[in-house]
């Protein structure tokens, strides 16, 4: 349902703030899903129903900070995917941007 999807990125988000984390969670296969969830959801926030895109923008943002992470995240698209986010004025753009920060330090 959609809850439980919600519920899922939440708490991968949320395990993502820990560093030790990234490793396992880029091991488990969480990056991919979440990466659909949020093309899917497309590029304008202003427009994404319920808030599992925006907690997959906090789990990309997290994961980035991980310098163990970033070489997979970078290799998976993650930059292409944000960019989009990158020109908008709203509240994920600020994710997004931290994010692509990072993958490209």
């Amino acid at each position: 349902t959609t809850e439980a999807r919600f519920k899922c990125v939440a708490a991968l988000t949320l395990l993502a703030e820990s560093l030790e984390n990234a490793i396992p969670l880029l091991e488990s296969g969480a990056l991919a899903p979440l990466m659909v969830i949020l093309h899917d959801a497309g590029p304008d926030p202003t427009q994404w129903k319920g808030q599992t895109a925006s907690w997959c923008v906090g789990f990309l943002m997290n994961m980035a900070q991980s310098d163990e992470a970033v070489p997979a995240l970078r290799e998976s698209g993650v930059v292409e995917l944000l960019a989009p986010l990158l020109t908008l004025d709203h509240y994920q753009s600020l994710k997004a941007a931290m994010a692509v920060t990072f993958v490209c330090r």
